[in-house]
């Protein structure tokens, strides 16, 4: 009997992008995170946070209003510019 496959396409909430994995809340019960290994890289990069102990971390209001929003980083689309925000959502295929 042949190995059948079947793909389950799923959409969560961002909620956390770090270099190495991208953390998703499905119904706001189920959490999920796809390894840096399982993003394709060509199409995909990830763009870093400001840090602590950059001398223009936090300052003046706009600053760490940016600091807040980007803080850790995030991932971004390469060939549209787009980012994911991590109240955004993503759509992911389930491979196992």
């Amino acid at each position: 009997m042949p190995f059948l496959t079947i793909l389950c396409i799923i959409v969560g909430q961002i909620n956390l992008c770090s270099p190495d994995h991208i953390a998703l809340l499905i119904h706001r019960t189920f959490n999920v995170s796809i390894p840096r290994h399982h993003i394709p890289t060509e199409n995909y990069g990830f763009e870093y946070g400001a840090a602590e102990n950059d001398p223009e971390f936090g300052v003046g209001e706009a600053k760490v209003k940016e600091a807040e929003d980007e803080e850790g980083g995030r991932w971004y689309i390469v060939l549209q510019g787009q980012t994911w925000r991590t109240d955004g959502f993503l759509e992911f295929t389930v491979i196992g």
